[in-house]
């Protein structure tokens, strides 16, 4: 089954639900009226589901809506946690810049310098990635 719809989609569905019109919802993310309205219609297409009743003077969510709310927010929540879980580890370990030490040496003197020296490279601020090959 594929997935279509993204996050911008239910970012949209959440604003409409929480202000209750595509207007204030349109404002909330410095989006177009029809931007939203377009969002909403994607959505209810892929998920088959109508999700708002719409008349001249208001926007009622309907009993999908009320279902589709807490799924929304749990994906939402764990993709904002995935990018800052990616940005902490990209800070620490130097993936962005994939930089990579590879240091090449034999058991007997690895036991005792590879201790300290690794200390000393963290603490100095390096973030990048240490590879230790046996140098036998």
């Amino acid at each position: 089954m594929r997935i279509n719809y993204d996050f911008s989609d239910l970012e949209a569905f959440l604003a409409v639900k929480e202000t209750g019109s595509f207007h204030l919802a349109a404002d909330k993310l410095n989006l177009s009226q029809s931007a939203i309205t377009r969002r909403i219609r994607k959505l209810e297409e892929a998920l088959d589901s109508q999700l708002f009743e719409r008349t001249t003077r208001a926007v009622k969510p309907t009993l999908a809506a009320k279902r589709l709310q807490a799924r929304a927010e749990a994906i939402l929540d764990s993709a904002r946690e995935t990018t800052h879980a990616m940005r902490d580890e990209s800070a620490v370990f130097g993936y962005q810049t994939n930089a990579i030490v590879t240091v090449g040496i034999i058991p007997s003197v690895a036991a005792a310098l590879l201790p300290t020296a690794l200390r000393r490279f963290r603490a100095a601020g390096h973030t990048a990635r240490v590879r230790l090959l046996d140098g036998n």
